[in-house]
């Protein structure tokens, strides 16, 4: 159950009979209220109760003050130094509403602190109105009414924004996108509506952060594996994987070291061979050399080596030696089988 609204009545003793009257004035708000409303004034001060101790717990507890002002009320030390002006404080604060109600014909607007206030019914005074009176009460409840709803609107918003408030506590300790987007869907026009959408964006963002980061170990994983094998085909798969990988142009640098390095083994691996080639100096080699190095560094000279051993050495023909006409003994030897030409004669 909610706490119920409190009324302080302040008022003179000496004005009694204008509480009476009030207070029957106010049953129909004690009816229609009920429970939710609570009207104190110290005639509800319990015998052996300490007065003054329990005046000053109800101004502290009150939610709207009704002055009965009058000529003793102000010439009251108690009631204007007291109750009226712990009322006013509050007022002030913002954490009570004052009534003041002007039941007899006195100098009260002369207190500058009554005269701020908006009094019902203009501050016409309820005594010398005998024809009126019932009409100045009627307002007189109807201001309180007022009050009281105000109060209690003030109260259900309170209530709300609590709950609000405690949902919003809750958001924020779960922080998933579930529960901002459940928190938006129902509090369309809530308070924290800017900060539960940055909520949304922060978890997003860190999400696609974490996405990236995985990414990145997985991409920095398959480099290291990349390099620890170290290959012209491990560079290529890294690039094939990741074009535009945090390590492409390592990669690249590194398929061209390895290609500069191949290129300098099979040139020295050619000049090697070729060193051989040339001491044997045979057809055989030269063909060697062609079937293993046909785009080899020494094709040229090697063309032109074997051309020279096919001129210098011709196909021959055996000759068995004996005597000429003369009786000169002639020893055994070979002859070209074909005339030496021009070209052959000047390769020579």
């Amino acid at each position: 159950m909610p706490n119920p609204i409190n009324i302080f009545i302040a008022y003179s003793r000496k004005d009694k009979e204008y509480l009476d009257e009030l207070l029957l004035a106010l049953k129909v708000l004690q009816r229609t209220e009920g429970k939710e409303l609570q009207i104190w004034c110290d005639q509800e001060i319990d015998a052996g109760k300490e007065w003054k101790k329990e005046i000053e717990q109800e101004l502290e507890s009150a939610d709207i003050f009704l002055l009965m002002v009058s000529r003793y009320f102000i010439a009251s030390e108690f009631c204007v130094s007291i109750e009226m002006k712990r009322a006013i404080e509050r007022h002030e604060e913002n954490t009570t509403r004052v009534i003041p109600l002007i039941i007899r014909q006195c100098n009260w607007h002369l207190i500058e602190d009554l005269a701020k206030l908006q009094a019902p019914v203009q501050g016409r005074p309820i005594k010398g109105n005998e024809a009126i009176e019932d009409e100045l009460y009627t307002g007189i409840v109807d201001e309180v009414y007022g009050v009281l709803q105000d109060i209690k609107t003030k109260r259900e918003l309170t209530r709300l924004q609590a709950e609000e408030d405690a949902y919003w506590q809750k958001v924020t300790t779960l922080n998933r996108i579930q529960n901002y987007e459940e928190y938006l869907e129902t509090y369309p026009n809530g308070k924290y509506i800017s900060l539960a959408e940055q909520g949304i964006q922060a978890i997003k963002t860190k999400q696609e952060q974490e996405r990236l980061a995985q990414l990145q170990r997985k991409e920095t994983a398959f480099w290291n594996d990349t390099i620890e094998v170290n290959t012209f085909v491990a560079y290529d798969k890294y690039l094939l994987q990741y074009p535009n990988g945090k390590y492409a142009t390592e990669a690249l640098e590194a398929k061209q070291l390895i290609n500069q390095r191949a290129l300098e083994a099979a040139r020295a691996k050619d000049n090697g061979f070729w060193k051989e080639v040339k001491a044997t100096n045979t057809k055989e080699s030269y063909q060697d050399y062609f079937n293993q190095y046909p785009d080899g560094l020494h094709y040229n000279e090697a063309k032109r080596g074997l051309q020279r051993l096919i001129i210098l050495l011709p196909e021959m023909v055996f000759v068995e030696g004996g005597k000429d006409t003369h009786g000169n003994t002639i020893k055994d030897f070979w002859i070209g089988k074909y005339p030496v030409m021009n070209e052959e004669y000047a390769f020579s």
